[in-house]
């Protein structure tokens, strides 16, 4: 389901201000924003509408995709003098990469014991440039 909400972005100053929304990205969190670069006059307000939008990609996140089986079962042979294949990632180094990954871009993300709900926060930043 998608869960929509607002925030008013205010310019207080006596100057205006381009201001600029940057957001994780979309895979990692789920999240849209409209408008993400606004102008503000001073004492100017405007309504920032974020979005979340889970997709089934988002929702299997933390699970390590399946890999497709070998042809003929077996795996390829390596060439003389080529470096071995690396080493296969477990479910549980997926796991932690992804969360890295995620930490990375400010957020942060959890499951409740049963799995069937995920949660997240997520720290979104806003660049400011004064106008002129």
């Amino acid at each position: 389901s998608v869960s929509k909400e607002s925030v008013i972005i205010s310019n207080c100053s006596k100057v205006a201000y381009t201001m600029n929304l940057v957001l994780p990205p979309s895979e990692l969190s789920g999240l849209k924003a409209s408008p993400v670069c606004i102008t503000l006059a001073p004492m100017q307000s405007q309504r920032v509408q974020l979005e979340f939008h889970p997709t089934k990609t988002y929702v299997e996140l933390l699970n390590k995709p399946q890999e497709p089986p070998a042809e003929d079962g077996e795996p390829p042979a390596a060439e003389e003098g080529a470096e071995p294949p690396p080493p296969k990632e477990t479910p549980e180094e997926h796991k932690k990469n992804v969360t890295r990954e995620i930490r990375r871009h400010g957020g942060r993300r959890w499951e409740n014991e049963e799995g069937r709900s995920i949660h997240a926060s997520w720290k979104l930043a806003f660049f400011l440039k004064p106008v002129g």
